[in-house]
């Protein structure tokens, strides 16, 4: 059975990461209702909830949606690369780090390959969880293992 469980950044800033169900609900405010987004209990910051992909890297850590990954291969490339949901083919996918600069950059063309994912995750040497978009959005600036 497929483990469905997010992650998001406490919105209070103490916690750090909290894992659990995601949830959407309603919290009373000064001036009257107001949607938030909790995962395992606590409210996070929207933008940084992303879902367990239920593969773990070489390490055995956790894969969530927005980690980046370095890879590297038996012919001495190497790569990170972005993990994210694929709206066109409603599965999660992978972007190189070419491929994320391109569509900061305004091109329309890059988009999360599920292929490439599963090519990566079964043929790399290396294929390691270096950190998150959301903490560590210089790591697909430039390879810093390049």
């Amino acid at each position: 059975m497929r483990i469905i469980k997010f992650r998001g950044k406490d919105a209070t800033g103490q916690k750090g990461w909290v894992y659990g169900d995601l949830v959407h609900n309603m919290k009373v405010t000064a001036t009257g209702l107001e949607p938030r987004v909790m995962v395992g209990g606590y409210e996070v910051v929207p933008s940084t909830v992303g879902e367990f992909t239920s593969l773990r890297d070489k390490n055995g850590e956790e894969i969530y949606e927005g980690d980046i990954i370095y890879s590297e291969f038996p012919d001495g490339s190497k790569t990170n690369c972005l993990i994210d949901w694929d709206e066109e083919n409603s599965c999660f996918g992978l972007m190189d780090e070419y491929n994320y600069r391109s569509k900061l950059e305004g091109y329309d063309f890059p988009m999360f390959e599920n292929a490439i994912f599963w090519h990566f995750r079964k043929h790399s040497k290396k294929f390691e969880v270096i950190g998150n978009i959301h903490d560590n959005p210089k790591l697909l600036s430039k390879s810093k293992h390049a």
